[in-house]
């Protein structure tokens, strides 16, 4: 066998085991990064902003009884927005991570609607295994919103 046949056979297995060694600490971090509670620290439930900001936030959960999320509405005092942004955050993180985006937001006119995913924070259960479930989540949000706003629109014609 030639050198630059060895070389290349050399090349080919060490390729190959790179790409198994990245694939099995893929694997290894969704392993022990779901299948867990997220539970904040003390920067990640720090609200703060919100007073000082002149902003205000409303928390409640949304969901059935068993598999309930925890939501924050931030807005203006006594002021409730006819524009809506929902903030569906990234695995591990919590709201006041976003606090300047919000501020902005609520400043321009935006309310936005917050959520923590199952697993996270007061949210039900562990984390999910894969991001299905932080879709299935969002669409929750969605969905509740809507019917809120329906309820809101339903009041003023009555």
């Amino acid at each position: 066998m030639s050198l630059a046949l060895k070389t290349v056979i050399i090349v080919a297995i060490i390729f190959f085991l790179l790409i198994f060694i990245f694939r099995l600490m893929g694997y290894l971090i969704m392993f022990f990064n779901f299948k867990r509670k997220i539970v904040p620290n003390a920067s990640q439930v720090d609200y703060s902003f919100v007073k000082e900001r002149g902003l205000c936030l409303m928390e409640g959960f949304m969901g059935e009884s068993n598999d309930k999320r925890k939501t924050y509405s931030f807005g203006k005092e006594a002021k409730k927005s006819d524009k809506l942004v929902i903030l569906s955050k990234g695995h591990g993180s919590f709201s006041p991570e976003y606090k300047n985006s919000i501020v902005k937001l609520v400043n321009s006119g935006y309310d936005v609607f917050a959520f923590d995913a199952k697993g996270h924070g007061e949210s039900d259960g562990k984390c999910p295994e894969g991001y299905q479930q932080w879709t299935l989540d969002l669409e929750r949000a969605v969905e509740e919103k809507k019917n809120e706003m329906k309820k809101m629109i339903k009041e003023i014609k009555n």
